[in-house]
C-alpha cells in the first residue's frame, strides 16, 4: 500500500517518511506473489487505508479471541508482539533456516512487561524504521523498569514530579517529548477491527495443490516443486 493512503499517514504526515520509494524489481515480485496466492486458492487481504499489520490484527484477534481457536502469526515483525496473547503466537525465522515459535510467555521474559505495554515501549522508544519519533533521550534502560512500575505511559505521565528517584534525570526529556510519546503510541497501536467486508468463512483457506503445482511451473520454483511432488 504506497504511505501516502495509510491512516497513520493521515495522522503524522511524517510516518514512514524516511523510507525510499519500493524498487521496481521488488514491486515485480509482489504482483508475481498475488497471482501465484490466486492460482493457489489462497485468500488475501486488503482494506482501504489499513496496513497489513492492521489486518493481521484483526484476524488475529478474531480467530484467537473471538472464536477462542490457536492462532500463529508467520513474520519478523516485533510490531506484531502486541498482538500476542494466549492463544496468539509468532512464528520468527532467525538464521537461515531456525525458527522459533515465540509466544505471549517467551516476551514477558525477554521484555519484562506484558505484550499490552509493547505499544507504551514504542511510544517512548519510537521506530526509526516506521519513523515513528518517540522521546528523545529515553532508551531501553529506562522504559522498561518505568513501565514495570507505571503500567503505560499514561501511568507514567499521571504527574512525573512523583516518579522515583532513578527516573527523576528523565523527567525533564518526558515533558518536551510529551506530544510525540502520545502521538507515537497512536501510530504504535494495531487496528483489531478492520473492516474486512467478506464473511469470515470466504477466508478459510483451501489450499488447491494443482494450482499450486500450475504456479510454481509458471515461475520455475523447481525447488518447491520437488517438495510437493
Amino acid at each position: 500500500m504506497p504511505r501516502s493512503e495509510s491512516h497513520r499517514r493521515l495522522v503524522y504526515e511524517a510516518y514512514k517518511g524516511t523510507r525510499s520509494e519500493t524498487e521496481p524489481a521488488l514491486k515485480e515480485q509482489f504482483e508475481i506473489a498475488k497471482e501465484v496466492f490466486e492460482l493457489m486458492c489462497a485468500p488475501q487481504f486488503t482494506v482501504p487505508k489499513m496496513e497489513a499489520d492492521d489486518i493481521i490484527g484483526t484476524a488475529s484477534v478474531h480467530w484467537a479471541r473471538e472464536k477462542g481457536a490457536p492462532c500463529l502469526i508467520v513474520s519478523n515483525d516485533k510490531d506484531l508482539f502486541q498482538l500476542l496473547g494466549p492463544n496468539t503466537s509468532q512464528i520468527i525465522y532467525r538464521k537461515g533456516k531456525e525458527m522459533l515459535c515465540y509466544t505471549e510467555a517467551d516476551f514477558e521474559v525477554e521484555y519484562g512487561i506484558k505484550t499490552s505495554q509493547w505499544i507504551d515501549a514504542k511510544a517512548l522508544l519510537g521506530d526509526k524504521g516506521d519513523n515513528i519519533p518517540g522521546v528523545n533521550g529515553v532508551g531501553e534502560k529506562a522504559v522498561f523498569p518505568m513501565l514495570q512500575q507505571y503500567g503505560s505511559i499514561e501511568g507514567i505521565y499521571r504527574d512525573l514530579s512523583a516518579l522515583e528517584a532513578n527516573f527523576k534525570r528523565y523527567i525533564t526529556k518526558l515533558e518536551d517529548g510529551k506530544e510525540d510519546a502520545f502521538l507515537s503510541k497512536q501510530l504504535a497501536t494495531i487496528v483489531t477491527n478492520a473492516n474486512l467486508t467478506k464473511n469470515w468463512d470466504h477466508y478459510q483457506i483451501q489450499m488447491s495443490k494443482k494450482g499450486m503445482i500450475e504456479a510454481f511451473q509458471k515461475f520455475e520454483f523447481d525447488s518447491l516443486l520437488e517438495k510437493i511432488s
